[in-house]
C-alpha cells in the first residue's frame, strides 16, 4: 500500500536480536524479558497502523534487532 512517498524510520541495536519465530509475536504483547510487559512494541505498532503505516523487525537473529517503520507522508505537508 506504499505510494513511494513514505517516511521511513529505522531503529536498531547491537543486542542478541529477535528469534525468527518471535518476529510476529513481538507486536502482539509478547516478551522474553523476565520483568517485561511486551506493551512497548504493541503500542508502537498500533500507532503506526492507525497512521496507515507498517512496522516490521528486519534484524539478524543472534546479531541485532532492527525495526523498520514506513508511514505514508501527508500529501499536504511538503517534504
Amino acid at each position: 500500500r506504499r505510494s513511494g512517498k513514505d517516511v521511513k524510520i529505522v531503529v536498531f541495536n547491537t543486542g542478541p536480536g529477535v528469534k525468527t519465530e518471535n518476529k510476529r509475536r513481538i507486536f502482539e504483547g509478547y516478551t522474553t524479558r523476565p520483568r517485561g510487559t511486551g506493551i512497548g512494541l504493541l503500542n508502537v505498532s498500533q500507532i503506526v497502523n492507525k497512521h496507515g503505516g507498517e512496522i516490521y523487525e528486519d534484524g539478524t537473529p543472534g546479531d541485532n534487532a532492527r525495526f523498520v517503520i514506513h508511514i505514508p507522508a501527508n500529501p499536504n505537508t511538503p517534504l
